[in-house]
């Protein structure tokens, strides 16, 4: 999506972690618990890294989209996977504010990629006023507490302990400082290609 006809804030933070601190430490061979502060930082970190890198929500979270207005396509793509719910959509016409009533919303869901949204039967979007708040999408995305799958998990694992055997390239964090099969992993679960056309539907 074209950053600058968007924006995405997070209004409800997920609760915990993907990992445990003492799964962190068992993964990288510590038996002592004198670093376990550090393992919490890094579990975070990568926690966030890994999400910003696929927009992916390894557990639940809670997310406001506000857009200028409707795409052109009758579909939507959310940018947060695994898409959840959709909670609400309000958008600005007349200068009234108006709601799509949810009931007629069609949801596609899918575990490994962005969930899509439109008005059920494939009617068009509601026109709206050109304003840079004229839509807003809240819903929620994020695997259930319990079935992350396990390759995530072990990403997450192995970018902690690759982090906390070489803490210096965290200051950059950099794709190429990574290990290849984290890179490559990267690379195939990354959604930017969904979101380059933002400019050709919106």
């Amino acid at each position: 999506m074209d950053q600058y006809r968007y924006a995405l804030r997070q209004v409800a933070a997920p609760a915990g972690q993907p990992i445990t601190v003492d799964v962190a430490r068992r993964n990288s061979s510590i038996d002592g618990d004198e670093h376990d502060a550090t393992f919490a930082e890094l579990i975070q970190e990568a926690t966030q890294f890994l999400e910003a890198q696929a927009d992916v929500s390894l557990l639940p979270a809670s997310w406001e989209l506000t857009a200028d207005c409707f795409p052109t396509t009758k579909w939507l793509y959310l940018p947060r996977w695994p898409l959840q719910t959709v909670t609400a959509i309000n958008y600005r016409a007349g200068d009234q504010v108006a709601t799509v009533d949810l009931a007629t919303l069609s949801i596609r869901r899918d575990d490994e990629g962005p969930g899509r949204i439109a008005i059920a039967d494939w009617d068009g979007w509601p026109d709206t006023d050109s304003t840079p708040d004229a839509v807003q999408i809240t819903f929620s995305s994020g695997f259930a507490a319990g079935e992350i799958p396990g390759t995530w998990l072990r990403m997450v694992k192995g970018l902690v302990g690759f982090w906390f055997l070489h803490p210096e390239l965290m200051a950059t964090k950099a794709i190429h400082d990574l290990p290849v099969g984290l890179q490559a992993f990267l690379s195939a679960a990354a959604t930017a290609d969904v979101f380059d056309d933002f400019d050709e539907i919106w």
